[in-house]
């Protein structure tokens, strides 16, 4: 077996097969997952649990749920998510029929001679066309095309996050209402007392606008009785635990508080602890509180209001407070907020961002490369005695498998590891950290590695320390032909093994089953019988990394398009039966990561049309030299949109959209102004 198309053939034939058999097993298991060990069902699960309907009614309920039904069930981040995947599959399907009508056919009829080192695969790709004019004019016309599809994308998913085109529940509508009137302040002295702040800040501007604010909470400094309460409830926790187990063994149990310490009562021990956090949480309840968190939130009658103070209300006198330095921006969800975050110092969130980016650098693009461990095991199998046509499979296979299972389970895995070490003020941002990671990911080891012939950053830099900056297009350029036969490979692994993984979810079903294996008291069995949450950060990032490496060689290889579609039409239902059926969906609010998945899909844009700029500049033609220049600079236009204006250019888009649509539903905010934006803490403290 040569590699090439008889190679690509089997390996979907292969991975077919696996995927028929895998789904098979799925069939016979997935009412038995859904059951926990000890209680009678699901605490906090899905909306409809797998346990209780059967595979016929699931596949009638995953056909015929309507996008209503997905706003209502999977909340907004989970109907936003499967609208996205939508419209990922409807552009590669557009762009598949362009590629296997326009683009194939051009390919196949071309006469330029294929390199005995390439694929007979090579015969459907550009290589096979010598560069002429009548020949370069569709693949031409057909990266514009896909350009201003994928903007067309782009700017679609940014109207989704506005939320208001889709069906909301009326507590996320609610939701919706307070946080579009709200203004959130940062940058404010924290040596000040809060309570003065409240209300210098409350009469300047109700000055001004005398109707249009309701109430001003600057953040007071509640952290340190804020980790005492999270203390205190580690210890009852603990404390449950090893009462249940004196119940069982009717035997109290003991503990070494030191390393070299005698044994001493565990209950007793815990109980003395907690009792002095609850001495210590007393203190902090009547302490006077002169400082604050350096963050505060206005919060006005209605959306209008907070606009009205947004686009008209500038501090330029200081008062005394340094008001003229604040910053005023629209003020995230109220549950998107991570209270003990706030007030950290910048220099120890920011140190420890830096910390665990550079892990991950060292460890993924440096020392641990797919393709690095890919390579060492072609080595290994190479020595070892195999049946010829096997021996073949395996080596043409094994690199894009080793690199989907790369993206499915390690990367997701180190990044949520990373991810946790770093101090995020917002859940949204959490999310929007990993989505970045893995955007890193796909950038180095899925596009320019592979197109530099390098297996590591260090190996890459200095193959592009040789090329002078202006033609590192044309360097890319040069390797993409080589490499499009691996990458369709690899969607073809994603397609099948990426989305076979998401739908068994065996990892997450062995952390279950283990959780509530080692549940001891009711409180830990009821937490352990949780459905596990969806990780919406993964799998915007998994499904996105296809999208890049697809819309990458759509043009060099249009073969790779038909399968990037069947990958999203497989994720599609695969995750939309995970969101009904598996998972549980928290309100992970639209933020800071829909601007991560904005700005990912308009790197991936600003790549493709840099890379295949440089296919146009090697063809030979003056004119289509003059155009990859063009598309050079448009690439450049792109990414300048995205690392330089990006904050401007969603700014002039959201007042754009603000003023198309209508009004959201009246919602009369002042019985909860007591608990708008309030610190948990705060109810606790007597004083306030």
């Amino acid at each position: 077996m040569e590699d090439g198309i008889s190679g690509l053939l089997l390996t979907v034939i292969t991975n077919t097969i696996v995927f028929s058999i895998c789904l098979l097993f799925f069939l016979l298991y997935r009412s038995l997952r859904s059951k926990p060990l000890f209680s009678s069902e699901r605490v906090s699960g899905p909306p409809f649990p797998e346990g209780h309907i059967s595979i016929l009614e699931a596949i009638h309920k995953l056909y015929y749920t309507s996008d209503h039904e997905l706003s209502i069930y999977c909340k907004m981040d989970g109907a936003l998510y499967l609208a996205l995947i939508r419209r990922v599959g409807y552009l590669l399907f557009i762009f598949s029929v362009i590629g296997i009508i326009g683009l194939i056919p051009i390919y196949m009829t071309g006469k330029k001679k294929i390199s005995s080192n390439q694929g007979d695969i090579s015969y459907y790709s550009i290589a096979h066309v010598s560069g002429y004019d009548t020949e370069m004019i569709l693949p031409g016309v057909c990266a514009l095309l896909f350009s201003v599809g994928s903007y067309i994308l782009a700017y679609s998913f940014f109207k989704l996050t506005k939320t208001r085109e889709m069906s909301l529940t009326p507590e996320a509508s609610k939701e919706l209402y307070v946080k579009s009137s709200t203004i959130q302040i940062s940058n404010v002295p924290k040596r000040i007392s809060p309570f003065k702040l409240n209300g210098i800040i409350y009469n300047h501007i109700h000055t001004r606008y005398p109707d249009e604010i309701l109430s001003v909470n600057v953040v007071p400094n509640l952290s340190k009785l804020f980790s005492l309460c999270q203390e205190q409830q580690k210890l009852e926790k603990i404390i449950s635990r090893y009462k249940v187990i004196a119940r069982e063994n009717n035997q109290r149990p003991k503990i070494r508080a030191s390393w070299f310490s005698s044994k001493i009562d565990a209950i007793m021990h815990y109980e003395r602890k907690k009792q002095e956090i609850e001495d210590l949480i007393e203190i902090e309840k009547y302490k006077e509180i002169d400082s604050n968190l350096g963050y505060g939130f206005i919060v006005c009658k209605n959306p209008e209001s907070a606009e009205l103070l947004l686009e008209n209300f500038s501090p330029s006198i200081d008062l005394g407070i340094e008001m003229n330095k604040w910053k005023f921006e629209p003020a995230p969800y109220n549950s998107d907020i991570i209270w003990e975050n706030i007030g950290v110092s910048k220099f120890y969130s920011n140190l420890k961002k830096w910390i665990a980016n550079f892990s991950f650098i060292l460890i993924f693009l440096i020392l641990l490369t797919p393709l690095t461990l890919a390579g060492l095991a072609s080595t290994i199998i190479e020595k070892v005695e195999f049946i010829t046509g096997i021996k073949a499979l395996i080596s043409f296979s094994l690199p894009s498998i080793a690199l989907s299972l790369f993206q499915s389970l390690i990367i997701p895995f180190a990044v949520g590891i990373l991810v946790r070490q770093e101090l995020h003020l917002l859940f949204s941002e959490s999310i929007a950290s990993s989505i970045w990671k893995f955007l890193i990911f796909v950038i180095t080891n899925l596009i320019i590695f592979p197109l530099l012939g390098a297996v590591t950053l260090s190996m890459a830099f200095v193959t592009l320390s040789k090329v002078e900056i202006l033609e590192w297009n044309i360097r890319f350029a040069k390797n993409i032909i080589s490499v499009g036969e691996f990458f369709v490979s690899f969607v073809i692994s994603m397609s099948f093994v990426s989305n076979l993984l998401d739908l068994l979810a065996v990892p997450t079903l062995l952390t279950t089953k283990y959780n509530e294996w080692k549940a001891v008291t009711p409180e830990e069995e009821k937490e352990a019988a949780r459905a596990p949450k969806f990780d919406f950060g993964l799998e915007y990032s998994k499904m996105l990394g296809v999208f890049t490496v697809t819309l990458m060689f759509s043009i060099t290889m249009p073969l790779i398009l038909p399968f990037g579609c069947l990958y999203i039409f497989i994720k599609y239902w695969v995750d939309k039966y995970n969101l009904l059926f598996v998972y549980r969906v928290e309100m992970t609010c639209i933020g800071k990561a829909q601007e991560a998945i904005l700005m990912f899909i308009m790197i991936a844009i600003g790549l493709f049309q840099l890379v295949n700029s440089g296919v146009f500049m090697v063809s030979g033609e003056n004119w289509f030299s003059y155009f990859g220049w063009c598309f050079a600079v448009i690439s450049m236009i792109t990414f300048l949109a995205c690392f330089f204006v990006d904050a401007k250019i969603l700014e002039f888009l959201n007042r754009k959209r603000g003023k198309e649509e209508e009004s959201l539903l009246f919602y009369d905010l002042t019985g909860d102004i007591n608990t708008l934006y309030k610190h948990p803490c705060e109810a606790i403290v007597r004083h306030l």
